[in-house]
């Protein structure tokens, strides 16, 4: 009897590679919850509460939503480590402030600011995607450079709801109901998201970076500041001047 040939051991070989590959691909993904948040041991350095300190490079993906406490000076998940990927999976980093209307945002509680208060902190090269971030009494998001957002609510945050450094892209995601929508550094990218209700424009840091297919429902004299259109944006109903 024949055995069999080189041709079907290598086939035999890559599927069994690739079965195995896939189990250890999943398990690279470290999962976060509201337990792991309140336990600690994430990553190394971090301690039980928050923040959720992210001190290795990688991916985490929640798998509950993460109710954060009015405390001053809390922040929900701190990133020291750079090349991160957090997946919210659906789910929330949610702080204390709430708005009780589609529209209102000085109705919103509680009123007061905290410039230390933050939902996620730190970190260059970081992706955030698939979720919402909401309620900060401080800043909603503060990353490095290159930084990357998509798919992500970003609503009902006291201050500022996004600051990125250089380099950012901003994509297919709603920012709602925030004192400033953002705050962005030179050479960003700004595609297919709605802006609404704010006191403060967009700020684009530099002509470097680049916006279009946004739509603004601007609650001030002006919509969005700096950057250059690289195509259609609609400001108000009509398209951006």
């Amino acid at each position: 009897m024949r055995g069999p040939s080189r041709t079907q051991v290598g086939v035999w070989l890559a599927v069994l590679s690739l079965a195995l590959a896939a189990p250890a691909a999943e398990a690279a993904v470290k999962k976060i919850s509201q337990g792991k948040a309140n336990s600690g041991h994430v990553t190394p350095g971090d301690a039980p509460g928050y923040p959720i300190t992210i001190s290795r490079s990688g991916s985490y993906q929640l798998i509950t939503d993460l109710t954060l406490p009015a405390a001053e000076g809390t922040v929900g998940i701190e990133i020291t480590a750079e090349n991160v990927v957090i997946d919210l999976n659906g789910f929330s980093v949610i702080g204390p402030r709430t708005c009780p209307t589609e529209d209102d945002f000085l109705g919103c509680t509680p009123a007061a600011e905290d410039p230390t208060y933050a939902l996620v902190s730190g970190g260059r090269n970081v992706t955030i995607k698939n979720g919402t971030l909401r309620g900060s009494i401080g800043n909603g998001v503060w990353l490095g450079a290159h930084a990357r957002l998509e798919n992500v609510n970003v609503i009902w945050n006291s201050m500022i709801a996004l600051i990125i450094g250089k380099g950012a892209v901003l994509k297919d995601s709603l920012v709602a109901q925030n004192y400033q929508p953002a705050l962005l550094g030179d050479e960003c990218l700004v595609t297919g998201n709605r802006f609404r209700v704010h006191t403060d424009p967009v700020q684009m840091i530099g002509s470097g970076c680049a916006w279009a297919g946004n739509v603004f429902d601007c609650s001030g004299s002006f919509c969005v500041t700096g950057g250059t259109q690289a195509g259609i944006n609609i400001c108000d109903g009509a398209p951006c001047p």
